[in-house]
């Protein structure tokens, strides 16, 4: 096991901001705040994928859960990535042309109640024959359980045309908002090998993605370093945020914060 829910020791950039999400979702989670990309990324999810990112939550388990990633097209086709409620067991639900593919963490990731930084990463690798999605928390992948259903035929023919969002799911309207912190969220255009995932996740200490040996597969990249939604991928789709609720805070130093 990982020891999860322990600090993180010093992971900084020098002179990083992140951003803060700290509006609290009441009544319907119909509006907080979020990170929309501007992109439906269909063409990225219909082959081999990562998506990677610094989360530190106000409270580790709630109802309703808090939204790591994701967008729902419509029931045959959708990639979500939340905590499940009233607990903190990483999830996603992947489904691509109406098949479906479910991975979840067998074990929590974080305390009730409990902050402090964990790094999430999510590969998908669209084989010859099988689609398989693993989870990685700091840097190392915890027992988890898959129901993987998704042919390549089908993830092929993923279909989506809604914006992915980030610290929040989009299925019509704005789901699951994340209650707390993100920073350095990325996505990759390829299923990222443990040991590169190892490297992103840099024993703790966060690392400019765009200087490392997986810098040619990095698609999106939101440092939110510049206190706004740039994207240093080579997708270049800004992000725009919500109007409400979001702030940005300095890191202090020395920090436990990416």
């Amino acid at each position: 096991m990982l020891g999860l829910g322990h600090n993180i020791a010093t992971p900084m950039v020098s002179g990083e901001t992140p951003y803060s999400n700290d509006y609290y979702y009441t009544g319907t989670h119909a509006t907080a705040t979020f990170v929309n990309t501007n992109s439906a990324m269909q063409s990225l999810f219909r082959d081999s994928w990562t998506f990677s990112g610094w989360f530190n939550f106000d409270d580790g388990q709630t109802n309703p859960p808090n939204g790591i990633f994701g967008a729902k097209h419509d029931s045959n086709n959708q990639v979500i990535c939340t905590t499940t409620k009233n607990a903190s067991a990483i999830n996603v639900s992947f489904v691509a042309n109406g098949d479906t593919h479910l991975t979840v963490l067998d074990a929590n990731s974080w305390g009730n109640g409990a902050t402090g930084w964990q790094h999430v990463a999510v590969t998908c690798n669209k084989g010859a024959s099988a689609v398989t999605i693993t989870i990685y928390v700091n840097g190392s992948a915890p027992a988890q359980t898959s129901n993987p259903l998704v042919n390549p035929t089908n993830m092929a023919a993923f279909t989506n045309t809604q914006s992915i969002y980030i610290g929040a799911i989009y299925t019509g309207s704005v789901m699951e908002s994340l209650r707390g912190d993100m920073d350095d969220v990325a996505f990759h255009s390829k299923a990222l090998s443990s040991s590169e995932v190892s490297e992103i996740y840099n024993g703790g200490v966060s690392v400019d993605l765009t200087k490392i040996s997986t810098s040619g597969d990095l698609v999106h990249y939101y440092t939110f370093n510049s206190q706004n939604g740039d994207d240093s991928g080579s997708g270049e789709s800004d992000a725009t945020f919500a109007e409400e609720g979001h702030s940005f805070n300095a890191h202090s130093t020395p920090t436990s914060a990416p």
